[in-house]
């Protein structure tokens, strides 16, 4: 399982899954508003109010959720070095 999950540890990739959560978030509820609600019309003019409405939330989702990576992956970093027993780690050199 380690293997698996290693690649997808960097900060980095973290990071970017994080903003295209949160963009993926904002696209399509903003997109059901406009398809589902009669606040905005029924067409391409209907559909940019509606996303540049949301662009003041937008902000804090982000934020919100770069909060909660940081938190909870971090978090659980730290947890996982505090609980280390000393010399417990990554095998180095050849297994035997």
């Amino acid at each position: 399982m380690a293997l698996y999950v290693s690649p997808w540890r960097s900060v980095a990739v973290l990071l970017s899954l994080c903003l295209a959560s949160s963009v993926s978030f904002f696209l399509t509820t903003n997109f059901a508003v406009w398809a589902f609600d009669g606040i905005y019309s029924h067409d391409l003019a209907g559909l940019t109010a509606c996303y540049v409405a949301a662009l003041p939330f937008f902000k804090n989702t982000i934020i919100g959720d770069l909060f909660w990576t940081c938190a909870l992956f971090g978090g659980y970093q730290l947890l996982g070095m505090r609980l280390a027993t000393p010399g417990e780690g990554r095998a180095t050199g050849t297994a035997a």
